[in-house]
């Protein structure tokens, strides 16, 4: 059984991948690259940033934040965990290459 690389070994090849897809809009890549490159964790990748958090830091409104998760998500980069916006915050997961 192969071990899973840490998120830090392979983070330049999944962000080469999503530069490349040119399925993936401006706005969806921008969130995916701010999320892989601010706040992933070095093992796992996994981050939890609010939509207002994300959308301040790249100069969007949290609901184009949120649009652009969705179609990051569905081009299969990320899986999302939806919070509940009572303390529970969203989680997002760079889906392994």
């Amino acid at each position: 059984m192969s071990e899973l690389l840490p998120f830090c070994k392979i983070k330049l090849q999944y962000l080469l991948e999503m530069v490349t897809d040119h399925e993936l809009d401006d706005n969806a890549l921008r969130v995916a690259l701010y999320l892989a490159l601010a706040h992933a964790d070095h093992e796992t990748g996994e981050s939890r940033p609010s939509f207002e958090t994300i959308g301040a830091a790249i100069g969007k409104h949290a609901k184009s934040v949120k649009r652009a998760l969705n179609k990051v998500e569905a081009a299969g980069y990320m899986t999302v965990e939806r919070g509940t916006n009572k303390g529970k915050s969203s989680r997002y997961r760079p889906k392994r290459p």
